[in-house]
């Protein structure tokens, strides 16, 4: 207690230390509270991420079965990507088509024989006029030239004044002109050309740019280099590339709750532990309200879906299995915890197979509950306010809440207690000075009346 400081001098004793160990033997109990705190908090954090990974999966199920997947669209393909480009711009007919680069579009250029000019003057290119002064570099007027922002582009080549057309096609060429008549003489001169191509076959078609706009219909070409290459378009359906990379994220949060769920249930307490990395040890080990989850989850992965129409009924026709080897293999232990794996080839298959029918086991067809509305329903409870996890996260929080209610009257008993022994202590040590005090001057008197006679 402040302002009370024992030092045991009348009685001898260390009454400092001997209040901590009074305290100390009546303090056991909050060391428990402590631990029990510590546990619950650890539990609630579990649980909470247990949580988060349950609502992740939900959002994974909930992607599965969005009519968004199931908008048309098309693949392009090409069979040499270095030789050209395609690009779909809308619906394009479905099959493949041979095209033949014959030229590449490039720029109008010019070359100059640059001479320093004696008086100020205007070099003209096409629409873009440029003042040079008396005395001008090379340099000097790449950069005039540059700086006008016109549609030419201008560079020194090893002391030779090169401009070239912004722009690429056989109409990009550009007149020149020297008012002073001695600053530039036109060494070679380079015709702009227009990209050349052919389909099929057929005619030469022309483009002012390497990208031929509509070059089929719903499709850019770009060219690259010269040579021949095929454009193939797919048939009008849904994305299957995406659609597989939705069904692999809903595998790896499913089994991202497993994992979690296992390493709780399974990771054992410390006994008699002291360290706080042991005391949060196993604080849900064996615990059934998770086991009875998992074993709801595997069902629900494991069971057919009732009511579809079609013959794909469960995500195993999907693609979507534990994995587990049969016939007199070992099953691995990925399996035999539930962890998902998709063969990807094999639900690229159905998909090409019977697009209606794995739209409808997903849940997608309009009016018809698939997997991921069954499988969302075992999911709601867990998730829902009051219910499964969340409510157990709640009473969770509630405990913590009341012990650390009872460490702070705890504390507030041992801050009482320890005033109470203070106050005593110094009372005694007050008491037994001023015995000592008393016994002193009986001593002397005793001793002083021994004299005198």
């Amino acid at each position: 207690m402040a302002g009370i400081s024992l030092s045991g001098l009348a009685s001898g004793m260390d009454t400092n230390s001997l209040v901590s160990s009074i305290l100390a033997a009546e303090g056991t109990g909050r060391t428990r509270l402590a631990n029990q705190q510590t546990q619950m908090e650890q539990r609630a954090s579990t649980l909470q991420s247990i949580q988060s990974k349950l609502s992740a999966l939900k959002t994974a199920s909930s992607a599965l079965r969005s009519v968004t997947n199931w908008v048309p669209t098309q693949t392009v393909e090409t069979s040499d990507a270095s030789m050209l480009a395609a690009t779909r711009t809308g619906g394009a007919g479905a099959g493949s088509y041979v095209i033949d680069i014959k030229s590449l579009a490039s720029s109008s250029q010019k070359t100059f024989t640059f001479n320093s000019p004696a008086a100020d003057g205007t070099l003209s290119f096409g629409a873009t006029s440029v003042n040079i002064s008396a005395g001008a570099t090379i340099d000097d007027a790449v950069s005039a030239i540059n700086q006008a922002g016109g549609d030419v582009i201008a560079v020194n080549a090893q002391g030779k004044l090169v401009v070239s057309s912004a722009t690429t096609g056989a109409a990009s060429t550009f007149a020149f002109s020297d008012s002073g008549g001695s600053t530039l003489a036109l060494d070679s001169e380079r015709l702009g050309r227009d990209m050349e191509y052919t389909v099929d076959g057929g005619a030469s078609v022309f483009s002012a740019t390497n990208t031929a706009k509509d070059a089929l219909p719903g499709l850019d070409i770009t060219g690259k280099k010269l040579g021949v290459a095929s454009v193939t378009v797919g048939a009008p359906g849904p994305d299957k590339d995406a659609l597989a990379s939705k069904m692999k994220a809903f595998v790896e949060a499913y089994n991202s709750v497993l994992d979690a769920a296992h390493a709780a249930t399974t990771e054992k307490p410390v006994k008699d532990a002291t360290l706080q990395i042991d005391i949060k040890k196993g604080v849900l080990f064996g615990d059934q309200g998770l086991s009875r989850m998992v074993s709801q989850l595997r069902i629900g992965m494991s069971d057919a879906v009732a009511g579809l129409s079609g013959t794909l009924t469960s995500m195993a026709d999907l693609g979507i299995t534990t994995g587990a080897t049969t016939g007199g293999a070992t099953s691995s232990p990925d399996s035999l915890k539930g962890k998902l794996v998709f063969d990807e080839t094999k639900f690229k298959a159905a998909l090409d197979a019977n697009p209606a029918g794995v739209r409808e086991l997903l849940g997608a067809k309009s009016g018809t509950d698939g997997f991921a509305q069954k499988f969302e329903g075992l999911l709601a409870p867990q998730l829902g306010s009051g219910s499964g996890i969340t409510d157990r996260i709640e009473q969770v929080n509630s405990q913590v809440s009341r012990l650390k209610t009872s460490l702070v009257k705890f504390d507030e008993r041992l801050s009482t207690r320890e005033d109470q022994l203070r106050k005593q202590f110094a009372a005694m040590e007050t008491a037994l000075a001023a015995a000592q005090a008393r016994q002193a001057d009986l001593t002397s008197r005793l001793s002083s009346l021994s004299n005198n006679n």
